[in-house]
């Protein structure tokens, strides 16, 4: 399943964006999660696509983050893979006239 995770960085000291640097640096996703790509913007917000088996695991990948960056994290798909699904919807309704 993939998953898009929305951060922003809560309002941090200067020991506590240390503490978030040194993180980052030692941190490694937990089995099961992986991190297709991540871009951060220049007023403190991140998004990270990841790829996971479970919500669970995802869950546990952002807690590290908790004390740092508050996520919003949504389950996506690619358009390819969603448009069957919104065609099939489409077709469903067509048929409850």
């Amino acid at each position: 399943m993939l998953f898009m995770c929305h951060g922003v960085w809560r309002d941090l000291d200067e020991d506590d964006q240390q503490r978030m640097l040194d993180v980052y640096q030692t941190w490694s996703p937990p089995a099961g999660l992986t991190i297709q790509g991540q871009w951060v913007t220049p007023d403190g917000q991140d998004f990270v696509l990841v790829e996971a088996d479970s919500v669970e695991v995802v869950s546990e990948g952002a807690a590290n983050w908790a004390p740092f960056i508050d996520y919003t994290i949504h389950a996506i798909a690619t358009a390819e893979a969603a448009l069957p699904a919104i065609a099939r919807a489409v077709a469903a309704r067509a048929k409850m006239k």
